[in-house]
């Protein structure tokens, strides 16, 4: 398979060249970019905001950068998700594209604030449910491709540093990969980890040793995976010429393209386990709120309490569209609110906010406690209640 890929310091010159990019405007507040520290007193770095204001920040800074003012940090953020280009998947990639910390969300939320690192092409291409492969070698080969795809930031680990004149001076910049952005199933991919959270899994989550019975417990005490854990399992597993040891963590035995020797990343401790945390497009909109709506589908058959629903949703929807404030989450109406069908993900959202309006007013309580109360009444030992005791 051949692996386009692109010169990570030409695109990320690209980016530090460009006026109408490097404006006071685009970064960070309370930011100072040619240092990476935090200004002094600034309002905006007394809470968790931007990246320098979170944790990994200084140690990530200190360590490459050291305590001096004599180099520019350059830290990315990594995307990569699966893409289709055709209806039937046979023509689908997996694009790596990166922007810089520097950059505030507003910013890195345009196109333009991006740059592509490689693509990964599709490598089942051809093979349909003919492939005979295992899953760990599919895994593998993905691998190789993501190491050829990281190879340019590895060289520029190796060099030290990259040199540019920015603001009518020469700057002297540190480049490392602070985290990584993905949905679950490749960031599972990206650590090695099964892509299953059934039951009898042993360690279902990618980045700690919890196991099944801890995933639904308010109050966990996570131990995270280290680098040392991953290179034990692989010396014990040499040594014992035996799968069991990474099948009891729930990983593939495979040579990790994110644990290259020079490959830099923002946790010296945990490495990439540490780096790929859920965002909200997934976790939220296609994961819990999801699930509500499906739960709200379950707890109200009555479909006279629907169409009050959905008809207080409707209207709802049209008085937020005619309010002054714009920055309610946008939802959607074309099959009703409890139907979750046809509906993105930040609809959902959207969708979330209206029904607890709705739960707000008479009509809506009237309609939810007609739909749902009277399914979740028990008797006096905890058993929900017949039908018959429920008409009674």
């Amino acid at each position: 398979m051949t692996v386009p890929t692109f010169d990570v310091e030409n695109m990320i010159l690209s980016m530090v060249m460009n006026d109408k990019m490097m404006t006071s405007s685009n970064y960070a507040p309370g930011y100072n970019i040619y240092t990476g520290q935090k200004i002094p007193n600034h309002p905006h770095n007394i809470k968790y905001g931007e990246i320098h204001t979170g944790k990994a920040w200084d140690t990530a800074l200190t360590h490459y950068c050291g305590n001096d003012d004599e180099f520019m940090p350059l830290a990315l953020v990594v995307f990569g998700d699966k893409s289709h280009t055709d209806l039937h998947g046979a023509l689908s990639l997996t694009p790596l594209i990166f922007t810089l910390s520097l950059f505030n969300r507003t910013a890195r939320n345009r196109v333009s604030f991006w740059r592509p690192m490689a693509y990964v092409p599709n490598l089942s291409f051809g093979k349909g449910e003919s492939d005979s492969a295992l899953s760990v070698t599919k895994l593998q080969d993905e691998h190789i491709c993501l190491a050829a795809a990281f190879q340019s930031v590895i060289e520029i680990n190796k060099r030290g540093e990259m040199s540019f004149s920015f603001g009518g001076k020469l700057v002297c910049a540190k480049v490392w990969i602070h985290y990584f952005v993905g949905d679950t199933e490749g960031n599972n991919k990206w650590l090695g980890q099964y892509n299953s959270s059934n039951q009898g899994v042993s360690m279902p989550y990618r980045d700690c040793k919890c196991s099944f019975e801890d995933m639904d417990k308010t109050r966990v005490k996570c131990q995270f995976f280290k680098l040392s854990d991953i290179s034990d399992a692989e010396a014990e597993r040499y040594a014992a010429q035996s799968k069991d040891i990474f099948r009891n963590m729930s990983k593939h035995p495979i040579l990790n393209a994110l644990l290259l020797p020079d490959l830099p990343l923002s946790d010296l401790i945990h490495g990439p386990y540490r780096m790929m945390p859920p965002e909200l497009l997934h976790s939220s909109g296609s994961g819990l709120i999801m699930y509500m709506f499906e739960s709200l589908r379950h707890l109200i058959p009555s479909k006279k309490s629907r169409e009050i629903i959905d008809e207080m949703h409707h209207k709802i929807s049209m008085c937020m569209q005619r309010q002054s404030e714009h920055d309610f989450p946008r939802g959607s109406f074309r099959n009703g609110i409890i139907d979750g069908t046809k509906i993105q993900s930040t609809e959902r959202r959207g969708n979330l906010f209206c029904l607890l309006c709705i739960a707000h007013t008479t009509d809506g309580i009237n309609a939810l406690v007609d739909g749902v109360w009277t399914r979740c009444i028990v008797d006096e030992n905890g058993n929900p209640k017949t039908e018959l005791q429920l008409k009674k």
